[in-house]
């Protein structure tokens, strides 16, 4: 594919427009949702969101705000790596933290300072879309390591192939 451009000579340099100038174009907006992985950067974003625009006749509104706290990764750390050792210790996978910038009831137990997983079902891929699906052949050992992981906090003795012994 090949482009031709005008003659230099018969382009017209732009003028700009005279200061105060008025454009007939109507108002933009932008709307987006922001899922903040910390409070500190939560608040850093507000903050960004508030300065002053360096447009001339700009005008930043920042409307709503946080529905949900955000669920750190030192709400859960100590958790995760209890549920990573039981997943290793009884040949159930490797477990791997992920962040996905959602909002779940779990940010509601993690805000309040309760050590707190998402993300404990079905292992499986396209959450929330057209594709998802759950690997049926994950059921048993994710359902395993959660009966596994309740069972060690809650200090029963797990049992093999019948109830559970405190």
């Amino acid at each position: 594919m090949t482009t031709r451009s005008a003659p230099r000579s018969s382009r017209r340099p732009r003028k700009p427009a005279p200061r105060g100038t008025r454009f007939p174009h109507p108002p933009s907006s932008l709307s987006t949702p922001v899922r903040p992985a910390s409070r500190s950067r939560s608040a850093w974003m507000r903050r960004c969101a508030r300065s002053s625009p360096s447009l001339d006749g700009a005008v930043i509104e920042v409307t709503g705000g946080p529905n949900r706290p955000p669920l750190e990764h030192s709400a859960s750390a100590a958790l995760f790596e209890q549920a990573r050792s039981i997943a290793a210790a009884h040949g159930l996978g490797l477990l791997r933290g992920v962040e996905v910038g959602g909002g779940s009831d779990g940010n509601f137990t993690a805000g309040i300072g309760v050590p707190t997983l998402d993300g404990l079902g079905a292992v499986g891929g396209g959450a929330h879309a057209d594709d998802e699906h759950a690997l049926v052949s994950m059921i048993g050992p994710r359902t395993a390591l959660l009966a596994l992981l309740v069972e060690e906090l809650l200090g029963v003795t797990p049992s093999v192939g019948g109830a559970a012994t405190a």
